[in-house]
């Protein structure tokens, strides 16, 4: 998409090779674009007729997992195959498919990897090795491939999100005739911390709802990220949830609210926001650096991370008949 492609125009050949080891891993892509870019050596040799002209733009394709040395590899069959007749001539079978190893070569760094404040900037196997979830046997793919299919759902997909949290809320009337609400936001469905990257940005809210369900006030909140300057140079703080942990949003009202009222937490995530955050910094100060090509593809990124933001979870409770007004 457009956020890899911009960087691909202003970053030096070797940085974009790293980026492109797990974004577009193929050789037949990284010849693709240096052919596009022009980049020294690259070479004026036409791709083979059955490469795609755009498959360095196509991102994690099949052969990426499923090919090597042109022979194809997938996972054991649920079923009994025919000898005949099978795509591509048929496959090997592999296990490998189904550890959650194999997903560790672009979802965590070594322990000599990119860090901040003593932490690996990616370090999602090693979380989920440490949680409950590996002690079950539950490998990355039961939850981002469920029955073998290709979603690679995660942040982005508010069902994803929904598994990962549970959601307590309460409330009841004090003794001295105020009102008390608490809520209670547990990570139960992620092997991993939520989030796991520090891309994302998610804001737990505890609001008061007017009868017509305007938000009347924002109770308490709590963000839940690992906030890191743009540049990925300085860490200042990091809230992300632990398999496991929890939480908590509390609020106290002096004077109880109308009894057709309601209390709600709200999970609210933009899945992207380190982006908006860098790709803004690059608009506001280094765009008379890059071609217009380069300014547009970096437009497009920003326009697109910024319109990821959704609401994932809404719980919501009435405000207890005993002590409303």
């Amino acid at each position: 998409g457009a956020g890899i492609l911009w960087q691909t125009r202003a970053l030096p050949p070797e940085q974009v090779f790293s980026c492109l080891n797990c974004h577009a891993p193929l050789a037949e892509q990284k010849a693709l674009l240096a052919q596009q870019l022009q980049w020294q050596g690259a070479g004026k040799r036409p791709p083979p007729d059955y490469v795609p002209e755009d498959l360095h733009e196509q991102g994690l394709v099949c052969a990426a997992c499923h090919v090597r040395g042109h022979q194809r590899f997938g996972p054991p069959p649920k079923q009994e195959l025919p000898d005949t007749g099978l795509p591509h001539n048929g496959f090997v079978e592999s296990a490998a498919f189904e550890d959650s190893r194999f997903c560790a070569s672009c979802h965590q760094f070594p322990d000599d990897g990119p860090s901040l404040n003593g932490k690996l900037l990616e370090n999602t196997y090693r979380e989920w090795s440490e949680s409950r979830f590996a002690d079950e046997g539950r490998s990355c793919q039961s939850c981002h491939m469920p029955d073998r299919r290709h979603l690679w759902r995660g942040i982005h997909d508010p069902s994803m999100v929904a598994e990962a949290l549970a959601i307590n809320l309460q409330a009841w009337p004090t003794d001295d005739g105020a009102v008390r609400v608490e809520a209670s936001i547990l990570n139960q469905g992620a092997g991993h911390y939520f989030p796991t990257y520090l891309v994302p940005k998610v804001w737990l809210q505890l609001l008061l709802l007017d009868k017509e369900g305007k938000v009347n006030k924002t109770l308490d909140e709590q963000i839940v990220t690992r906030d890191v300057d743009v540049w990925l140079s300085e860490e200042f703080s990091d809230s992300r949830i632990a398999p496991g942990d929890k939480r908590f949003l509390v609020a106290r009202l002096e004077t109880p609210p109308p009894a057709d009222w309601t209390f709600e937490v709200r999970v609210v995530v933009a899945p992207r926001e380190h982006y908006e955050r860098m790709f803004a910094t690059v608009m506001r100060n280094n765009a008379h650096e890059l071609d217009e090509q380069t300014r547009t593809l970096l437009t497009k990124a920003f326009e697109e991370a910024r319109a990821t933001r959704y609401t994932a979870m809404r719980t919501a409770i009435a405000v207890p008949t005993d002590s409303a007004n």
